[in-house]
């Protein structure tokens, strides 16, 4: 065999070894662009619920449907904008009882969902629960009492507070191209390696708020190292279960040897459990009868003038909670996932779709839905 034929072998070898193998490189090749269905492509943990379940009672109302959206200059009622803008389900909780619910494309209410970047609300939550419990003495303290073995030791000097504001100036590629953060904080399947080898903080930066991923990954060690346990199963043991979830969620992890949740994009659920952690949030931590969370701690998160500001006038960033200035507040998630509160409405409404699909949720569809609430005092 000549010398370029051997190097053409070799190279053909080289490719499909990546894509066959459990590597970065591999899930790169294979999957490439996320989309909503890659839940099914990880490895994951079961989050196991509890035999309490939380029944919502369900009373449809009229007057959802008489509400009009604008989707490309056509007029729209709510069951027309959900088969339009690729949404798979959606409800709406107002004053403790489900008024709307709707799925599509063979979606049930047993479907799961990934919530994408709406999870790093849920381990928002988890801080909380961990402060709560004095397993986390503050969010003052630095990361170094929990997670050391950064390579750039200013990474240890950040506090807890600056990661769930994502003001620590860590520095944060965002193109998809194979050496970027967005695909490796996606795919790498040793996130805590990546994580404390990776991270480069730019001190000067320290005042913005950057929305890495890599903020999110470091709270999740935080997390690990503070309670000892895995986040699927502290996420089972402290919400799921007390909460009254109707099913198991799942979590995905990063490989069945590391077994690091995925706490940026991870977890998998049913829409309505996602509404009822929404409905625990309104209601201040309490629900099917335990305290899960202090209001303490739910007022400080969600509290649009503790935020911090974006470049957005109409919504600030607290403790990976997007917050608007009329105190709804929503967790967020790619391709329009979206849990959305709205204490002033005695409302939830979640979203999870295969595309954001034309529209701002959470400034046109959403407002519109709490207003017509409010009119019609319902």
């Amino acid at each position: 065999m000549n010398k370029k034929r051997l190097i053409l072998v070799a190279a053909i070898a080289l490719i499909i070894t990546l894509i066959f193998t459990d590597t970065y490189m591999g899930r790169y090749v294979r999957w490439f662009l996320p989309d909503v269905y890659d839940l099914n492509k990880f490895p994951y943990e079961k989050v196991e619920n509890g035999e309490s379940k939380l029944k919502i009672p369900k009373k449809p109302s009229d007057l959802i449907n008489e509400i009009s959206f604008e989707l490309n200059g056509n007029k729209n009622n709510l069951d027309e904008l959900i088969n339009n803008t690729r949404t798979n389900a959606f409800i709406i909780l107002h004053n403790d009882t489900i008024i709307y619910e709707n799925y599509t494309k063979d979606n049930t209410d047993t479907s799961l969902f990934k919530a994408y970047s709406a999870t790093k609300s849920i381990l928002s939550a988890l801080i909380g629960i961990a402060i709560d419990e004095g397993k986390i003495k503050s969010i003052d303290e630095p990361v170094k009492n929990y997670v050391k073995g950064f390579k750039d030791t200013n990474a240890e000097n950040l506090t807890i507070k600056q990661c769930l504001m994502e003001t620590t100036g860590v520095e944060y590629n965002t193109s998809y191209l194979p050496w970027g953060g967005k695909p490796q904080t996606y795919y790498m399947p040793n996130i805590r390696r990546y994580t404390k080898k990776i991270v480069k903080v730019n001190i000067d930066n320290q005042n913005i708020c950057d929305n890495s991923e890599h903020n999110v990954n470091i709270l999740g060690m935080v997390l690990e190292n503070a309670t000892n346990q895995k986040i699927y199963d502290y996420l089972s043991d402290k919400i799921w279960k007390p909460a009254g979830m109707n099913y198991p969620a799942t979590f995905s992890i990063d490989s069945k040897k590391n077994k690091y949740a995925y706490v940026t994009h991870g977890l998998n659920a049913t829409a309505k459990d996602f509404l009822i952690f929404g409905k625990m949030f309104l209601d201040n931590g309490f629900i099917n009868g335990n305290q899960i969370i202090s209001q303490k701690w739910i007022m400080e998160s969600t509290s649009f003038e503790n935020g911090v500001k974006t470049q957005d006038y109409y919504k600030n960033y607290n403790s990976l909670w997007w917050i608007m200035r009329s105190s709804d507040y929503s967790a967020f998630g790619h391709f329009g996932q979206r849990i959305y509160i709205s204490p002033r409405s005695n409302t939830v409404i979640v979203r999870f779709g295969e595309k954001s699909g034309g529209v701002s949720w959470e400034f046109e569809i959403f407002p519109k839905i709490i207003e017509e609430l409010n009119k019609n005092g319902t």
